[in-house]
C-alpha cells in the first residue's frame, strides 16, 4: 500500500492480479468455475483390454452420488435401523472413492515413473551429442564444436520435451486428491455418526454398532 499526496491511501497492488481481484472480474471467474464443472470428467477408468468400465462423471455428480446424508435436511431423528442402513451405505462409498483414489494413485506414480525415465535419456542422448561421435563432435579439432548446455538448461530441456505428460500427470493426481477428500469426509461422518450413536444411546445399551 502507499500515500498520494494528499495522504490518501491507495493501492499498489500488481496490474496483473487487477482482471482477477476486482469486483467486475467475477463473472469471468465464475463462468471459468461454471465451464470446468460442466466439462470436467473424474473417475474415468478402463478395463485390461482397454474397454471402458466407468465413464466418469462430473465432480458435483460425484460428490451428490457419494454423499450419506441429505444436506437439505435440517434436523436428523435417527432410528437403530436407520443408522445401520446409513452405516452400509458409507462403507459401500468409502469402499468406491477408496477405489479410485488407488487406481489414480497408481495410474499418477507409474507415469511419474516413466516420465522420469524419458526425462532422464532425453539428458543423456543429449550430453552423448557433444562427445566423440556426437552431433557436435569436430572430428578435426577433437572437441564440441559448441559448449554443453548448463545442468538446469537441460534439465528445463528434458521437461519441455514432456510437458503433455506432465500435464496428464498433474491431471492423475488431482483425480486421486479428490477421491482422497472424499475418503476423509466420509470417515469425518463415520466418526460424527458414532458419536451421534453413543451420545444418544440408540440401541438402548449404548453398545457401539460402528
Amino acid at each position: 500500500m502507499g500515500e498520494s499526496a494528499d495522504n490518501t491511501v491507495v493501492s499498489t497492488i500488481d496490474i496483473r492480479y487487477k482482471p482477477t481481484l476486482a469486483p467486475e472480474a467475477r463473472a469471468l471467474r465464475d463462468s471459468w468455475l461454471k465451464a470446468f464443472s460442466e466439462k470436467a470428467i473424474v473417475g474415468r477408468l478402463y478395463g485390461e483390454n482397454g474397454t471402458l468400465i466407468a465413464p466418469g462423471m462430473s465432480p458435483t455428480s460425484w460428490l451428490t452420488k457419494l454423499r450419506i446424508l441429505d444436506p437439505r435436511s435440517k434436523d436428523y431423528i435417527l432410528s437403530l435401523e436407520e443408522l445401520r442402513a446409513i452405516w452400509i451405505k458409507l462403507a459401500k462409498n468409502y469402499s468406491t472413492a477408496a477405489s479410485y483414489h488407488a487406481n489414480y494413485t497408481l495410474v499418477a506414480k507409474a507415469l511419474e515413473k516413466s516420465i522420469d525415465e524419458i526425462e532422464t535419456r532425453f539428458i543423456t542422448v543429449e550430453l552423448a551429442s557433444y562427445k566423440e561421435g556426437g552431433v557436435y563432435w569436430n572430428e578435426v579439432t577433437k572437441k564440441a564444436s559448441s559448449s554443453k548446455p548448463t545442468k538446469e538448461a537441460l534439465q528445463l530441456m528434458a521437461r519441455n520435451n514432456t510437458s503433455s505428460s506432465r500435464r496428464e500427470l498433474n491431471w492423475y493426481q488431482l483425480q486421486a486428491e479428490f477421491f482422497y477428500n472424499i475418503m476423509m469426509s466420509l470417515e469425518t461422518q463415520r466418526r460424527c455418526l458414532k458419536d451421534y450413536a453413543e451420545l444418544f444411546s440408540i440401541d438402548g445399551q449404548g453398545r457401539n454398532n460402528f
